[in-house]
């Protein structure tokens, strides 16, 4: 397991005291606020990002991992500070949900320009079941990893992990084994077991007490990684 939720990159105002799932005007009004890091140069590989998010009643439902929605808000932050910077116009957004497929749903989409259809993924699907499946949406982003051979490949999982897939341990396996880079962002809850113990998956837990921004960070820097950041001249 590796941790992106440190270094500079990850530096500067948070979004102010709250916690995941808590919506006020005063988190809203800070947004503009926030200071994600550098974003970089566009990266000799490109880049498809592909993110699953998990809409369960254990996530949205009152009293969940994140009633109000807050997930959506942090993706759209970090997505949209690292698209106004894209030059090359390589680099692709995928979006899907844990009742993937549904109206949801965003193919790759070019980061540069392609902001309007993004954000269209950025809520919960009207047509969605709110399942705890992770299986389904791993499956049809490993279809897009493959069709994309040229990508560095970045998948992304927003869920608490409270699966009920059939083989949750086989789930899990699976995205660990994921071509290029798995990241876990863990809602509030315990970070499972085998992929803590896991060096491929990257993992970012997003705990009560954390203040807001810190999902935005964590999609920050998976979004970035890549990326190059000139060196500071001396």
């Amino acid at each position: 397991m590796r941790h992106l939720l440190s270094g500079p990159q990850l530096s500067g105002p948070l979004f102010g005291e709250g916690r995941l799932g808590v919506r006020s005007a005063a988190v809203d009004r800070t947004l503009a606020s926030v200071r994600l890091g550098p974003v970089g140069k566009c990266p000799e590989m490109p880049v498809i990002f592909i993110a699953t998010a998990d809409n369960s009643g254990s996530v949205v439902s009152v009293g969940g991992n994140d009633p109000c929605g807050n997930r959506f808000q942090e993706m759209r932050l970090a997505i949209e500070a690292v698209a106004r910077r894209c030059k090359c116009g390589n680099d692709l957004v995928a979006l899907l949900n844990f009742d993937s497929p549904n109206s949801g749903d965003i193919p790759p989409t070019p980061l540069r320009n392609g902001m309007a259809t993004i954000e269209r993924g950025l809520a919960m699907p009207l047509d969605g079941s709110g399942c705890s499946l992770l299986g389904p949406s791993l499956a049809q982003a490993r279809r897009i990893a493959d069709q994309h051979p040229n990508h560095h490949v970045v998948f992304v999982a927003l869920s608490d992990f409270q699966l009920f897939d059939g083989d949750v341990t086989g789930v899990l396996q699976a995205f660990a084994n994921f071509p290029g880079q798995p990241h876990a962002v863990v809602l509030r809850s315990a970070v499972p077991q085998a992929l803590a113990d896991d060096p491929r998956v990257v993992v970012s837990p997003v705990n009560p007490a954390d203040p807001p921004g810190t999902l935005a960070k964590a999609v920050f820097a998976a979004l970035t990684a890549t990326r190059r950041v000139p060196s500071r001249k001396r």
